[in-house]
């Protein structure tokens, strides 16, 4: 699973280097078009095929699953939180929540945390100074997690949990809204 996720995104960075590198020819005009169509194509394929890999392995679980996984949990602490959510927009994506595809990286940011990591389902974005990066937490309604990121937004006693890339991701973010959830930060 893991390996085929990591192929995945090794085929979305060498298009994003191969579009780099048509925008320098001199042809670019011509090529570029092709190029952005083909290159649109690949990234729902891979964002479906992703978002499809982590659907098995999904963190979001239900209520049944969510009380088994929690009586195994290993507890230091609760914390009420205000938890939003985030995804990775594509381009192409017929939906931002901003209206655009750059509207939306600037909102969501460019796919890799402030710890170095490529984001991905299960990074959790916080206030390093109330929530420690690399600390694992359980969030009810998404399932556990790593606090990998921060955000211009998520100051104070403030989460934001990744949902994925694509329109599928945005509309899950959508859907999480904004909650006051207790979250529980696990011993490691």
């Amino acid at each position: 699973m893991k390996n085929e996720v990591l192929i995945s995104a090794f085929a979305f960075v060498l298009l994003i280097l191969i579009t780099i590198t048509v925008a320098g020819h001199p042809d670019w005009d011509r090529s570029r078009v092709q190029v952005d169509k083909e290159t649109e194509e690949v990234e729902r394929h891979v964002a479906s095929e992703i978002n499809e890999k982590l659907k098995k392995n999904d963190n979001l679980t239900s209520s049944q699953e969510t009380e088994e996984r929690e009586s195994e949990l290993k507890v230091r602490e609760r914390l009420t939180v205000v938890a939003t959510a985030y995804y990775g927009p594509l381009r192409g994506q017929s939906n931002y929540a901003t209206g655009s595809y750059r509207g939306d990286i600037r909102l969501n940011g460019t796919g890799i945390t402030k710890s170095g990591k490529e984001v991905r389902v299960g990074h959790i974005a916080a206030d390093w100074s109330v929530i420690p990066q690399g600390t694992v937490v359980y969030v009810p309604g998404y399932g556990k997690g790593t606090v990998e990121d921060i955000g211009s937004a998520i100051q104070g006693k403030r989460i934001d949990v990744f949902m994925g890339f694509g329109e599928e991701a945005l509309e899950k973010a959508n859907n999480w809204g904004v909650r006051e959830v207790q979250i529980k930060i696990l011993e490691k």
